[in-house]
C-alpha cells in the first residue's frame, strides 16, 4: 500500500507542516558546541531556525544547527590592513574591501596606489 496513494486517508491544511509550526520543545535546542539547552540561551533567529523544517536528500528530517549566544561569534568591528598591517576601525576601510578580509587595505593605502599609478601613466605619457 502506498502512502500517497492511500484513499482513506483525509489531508488538511491546518497539519500540513505541524513539524515546523514554531512549537520547539526545550528539548530540541542544543547548542552544537557547548551543548546548552536553556531556551533563554538562544536569541530569536536560532529558536526560528529550529522551528522549521529541513528535509535531507533521502527524506530524513535534518536536526538544526543551532548556536547559543556565548557561542555566536560576534560582530568585526575592525580589519588589518595586508599593506601597511595596521589593525583600524571598519570606518578606515572602503566597503569593497571589507568584503574580504584577508586581502582588506585601507584608505589610506588605496588612495597611494591610485596616486602611484597616476604618476606611472604620466611618465608613460611623456615618453
Amino acid at each position: 500500500m502506498s502512502y500517497y496513494n492511500n484513499a482513506n486517508r483525509t489531508y488538511s491544511a491546518q497539519g500540513a507542516n505541524s513539524y515546523g509550526s514554531g512549537k520547539t520543545s526545550k528539548s530540541t535546542l542544543e547548542c552544537v558546541f557547548c551543548k546548552e539547552t536553556k531556551r533563554d540561551a538562544f536569541s530569536g533567529a536560532q529558536i526560528a531556525k529550529a522551528s522549521t523544517v529541513v528535509f535531507a536528500k533521502n527524506g530524513k528530517v535534518k536536526k538544526p544547527q543551532l548556536t547559543c549566544k556565548k557561542c555566536t561569534a560576534s560582530q568585526q568591528t575592525e580589519l588589518t590592513c595586508m599593506i601597511c598591517t595596521k589593525t583600524m576601525p571598519l570606518s578606515k576601510f572602503a566597503k569593497a574591501q571589507r568584503k574580504n578580509g584577508e586581502r582588506a587595505r585601507c584608505m589610506t593605502c588605496l588612495k597611494k596606489k591610485e596616486e602611484e599609478e597616476i604618476e606611472d601613466s604620466e611618465e608613460d605619457d611623456d615618453g
